[in-house]
């Protein structure tokens, strides 16, 4: 009689916690928006990071327009709480910075992301604070483990470790050199194939540097982890209940990691930028893209268009996208080719229009970026 009284006790326990449980698991997830970025203080200046690059003047006129409306749309999205690349203890400096932001004209004048982007938000959204999320009671020995790679004669693997140091640089610096807009700078930093390539230089090159008695490169690595598993532990310990959105604006490197871990919390959902900027105000699934042409290598200048190899196709190809109402608009200026395509998003407009024959061969050149419409209007 007593292991039936014990068995109903726990037969109750259970059908007490089943609907307790079903509960939990139907609340919304927290929205966690991850912007990262590089480093915008850094324009015309070494940086600290071991890559060295270009920044874009994020003062200029052209910048802060972008960023205003960038901005904009990032309030539309609604944040609850904005963190930043700050340690938690330099709370109080970050305080006053933020209200000398708000009162004064304190802080036109700075480039550091903190300020363009996280402070701008949280002002218009009527924030009083921003909080600091940063941890940086670790180390980042690479000059030691440089300097122990050396000694071992282990130069392939610094040599690696250093190649791929030197080709994001190059591409980068390419990149800044063309003063991309600024949604597509930041959808470069945040695209998976760049947060798997940032991840993959601590787990595959760093981490096996030095001997079996010699961990300088896992302890490299973990340091790096480290810091931002006690990132990602402040932004949950900053985080209360009635949160329903949050948004951190933080170095790439750091999104990368802090990105992985997110994926594991069942009450958190990551939203990319890309995936706000692609809805737009009113959270539509589909937005629109500029493709721009100009002649490539393989256009013979000796023969008019009809006679150009792979013009055919590549007329072909623009009249089925027209078709299926994925082309808005075409036009052309000067010597540029244009047309306005309407997308799920960056990636996807890109997978499109490569697929041209035309462009595959190069016949011509495409430049895609987001469009973003000002005014209304129609052309007849």
């Amino acid at each position: 009689m007593k292991t039936i009284d014990t068995l109903l006790f726990y037969l109750c326990i259970i059908y007490m916690v089943i609907p307790l449980a079903a509960q939990k698991k139907s609340n919304p997830k927290i929205e966690v928006l991850l912007i990262g970025t590089s480093h915008w203080n850094n324009y015309k200046k070494k940086g600290l990071d071991v890559a060295q690059t270009s920044e874009v003047d994020i003062l200029s006129e052209n910048y802060q327009t972008q960023l205003a409306v960038l901005a904009e749309k990032i309030k539309a999205f609604g944040p609850d709480k904005i963190f930043v690349e700050r340690p938690m203890d330099h709370q109080h400096k970050l305080d006053s910075l933020y209200h000398l932001y708000t009162t004064t004209d304190w802080g036109l004048d700075k480039r550091n992301e903190i300020y363009q982007l996280g402070f701008r938000v949280a002002k218009i959204m009527g924030h009083s604070k921003v909080y600091g999320v940063d941890y940086r009671k670790t180390e980042f020995p690479f000059d030691s483990l440089a300097a122990i790679v050396s000694q071992q004669k282990k130069t392939d693997v610094l040599d690696a470790m250093m190649e791929d140091i030197k080709h994001f640089e190059k591409e980068y610096n390419t990149f800044i050199a063309q003063n991309p807009p600024l949604e597509e700078l930041l959808a470069y930093h945040n695209t998976p194939e760049n947060r798997k390539l940032n991840l993959g230089w601590y787990l595959q090159k760093a981490n096996k540097a030095g001997g079996l008695n010699n961990n300088v490169g896992a302890h490299l690595t973990s340091e790096w982890f480290r810091r931002n598993i006690h990132i990602y532990g402040i932004m949950q310990k900053y985080t209360e209940p009635t949160d329903k959105k949050i948004m951190l604006v933080m170095g790439a490197g750091h999104v990368a990691i802090i990105e992985t871990l997110i994926r594991y919390n069942p009450d958190w959902k990551v939203v990319e930028l890309e995936q706000l900027l692609s809805a737009g105000s009113d959270f539509k699934k589909e937005s629109y893209f500029v493709a721009l042409y100009t002649l490539g290598e393989r256009w013979d200048t000796s023969k008019p268009p009809s006679k150009q190899v792979y013009f055919g196709a590549h007329s072909a190809f623009l009249s089925k996208l027209r078709s299926e109402k994925q082309i808005i608009v075409g036009a052309r200026y000067s010597d540029t080719g244009m047309i306005i395509l309407k997308s799920e998003s960056l990636e996807k407009a890109k997978e499109t229009l490569h697929a041209d024959l035309a462009i595959k061969n190069k016949l011509f050149q495409i430049e895609i970026h987001p469009f973003n419409a000002f005014y209304g209007g129609k052309i007849d």
